[in-house]
């Protein structure tokens, strides 16, 4: 049971961070030919303020999903560690 709940945590933090990085380049996209790398290290640095000013409105919503995808990939990587920890606890009893 344990391993099928291990491999959905697994499944979906791949998930999310395919997400995150589907919307990384939908952003990359949007910029210039000259501000492509300048604007994906802003977007790795989360300065989200200064792309919606490069960018315009039409960014924000690949920012959001970006934003969302990348904090729920890593709460799910910690709840998969959660479970890793109180199995491997559970076994030494």
């Amino acid at each position: 049971m344990i391993s099928v709940v291990m491999m959905v945590l697994g499944l979906l933090a791949f998930g999310f961070w395919g997400l995150a990085v589907w919307s990384a380049i939908a952003v990359v996209a949007m910029s210039e030919s000259g501000l492509r790398l300048k604007n994906y290290f802003r977007l790795g640095l989360w300065k989200f303020a200064e792309l919606e000013k490069t960018l315009g409105p039409p960014v924000i919503p690949h920012l959001r999903r970006y934003r969302m995808a990348f904090v729920a990939f890593f709460a799910v990587i910690l709840g998969f560690l959660i479970i890793a920890a109180l199995l491997a606890a559970e076994q030494q009893n």
